[in-house]
């Protein structure tokens, strides 16, 4: 026996018509049934005009059948942990979340997120509207915008690596701040306080803009090591 759609099923009783045994059965495999614990197909698009709740007290959830055959839960939930997870199971398997972005054109869609097994990537802006804190080493291929400030704690190293940060407002450092480039900025004023009475140990010279030669300045002193 097989699933038929509603215009055949239709036409097995129609007036004056005997069906079948067969036709009757073939009604039967073409509707869903609430008691059947093995797999239904269904064919055509489902919309839902309510909620759909997953009562069972072992995972549930919404499965794909990836490449190899296998079926994998990619959106589970597990109902004595209160717990709901977006995975992928599979073996370098991936999750993606997608989203309209300005450049993806009318109903277009761009990934703004990768997770995989060895890496979680934004792919785009991280706004922070909280305090946000990194337990281990942070990289960010564009930019961190924080509203209300960044704390790093490092369990792994002294202090987490921050590769590319942009600051909104003040930025306030309780530590030392290093760089391996040259560095650059542009004040509109600049106060130096609680500056050191004695000789620095430190070799080195901080260069103003418009010095005439080492060890001169054209507006400003230039402080040596």
């Amino acid at each position: 026996m097989a699933s038929k759609n509603r215009t055949t099923l239709k036409g097995f009783f129609e007036t004056g018509d005997t069906p079948s045994e067969a036709q009757y059965a073939d009604l039967i495999d073409s509707s869903l049934n609430l008691s059947e614990t093995t797999l239904q197909a269904i064919n055509s698009k489902i919309y839902i005009f309510n909620n759909i709740v997953t009562n069972n007290s072992n995972d549930t959830g919404f499965a794909y059948v990836d490449n190899s055959g296998n079926e994998r839960l990619g959106l589970s939930f597990a109902r004595n942990e209160n717990k709901v997870c977006l995975s992928n199971r599979a073996v370098n398997g991936f999750v993606q979340i997608r989203a309209n972005g300005p450049g993806a054109g009318a109903g277009g869609e761009v990934t703004s997120s990768i997770f995989t097994s060895y890496s979680n990537e934004f792919l785009m802006p991280v706004t922070a509207s909280k305090a946000m804190i990194v337990n281990s080493n942070l990289t960010v291929a564009q930019e961190i915008r924080g509203l209300n400030g960044i704390s790093g704690i490092s369990t792994t190293v002294a202090q987490p690596n921050i590769t590319s940060v942009g600051v909104l407002t003040n930025l306030t450092v309780s530590g030392n701040i290093s760089a391996s480039n040259a560095s650059t900025a542009s004040f509109g004023s600049a106060i130096l306080s609680n500056l050191p009475t004695t000789t620095p140990t430190t070799t080195g010279s901080l260069w103003l803009s418009g010095s005439n030669a080492e060890g001169t300045s054209k507006f400003l002193m230039v402080f040596m090591g």
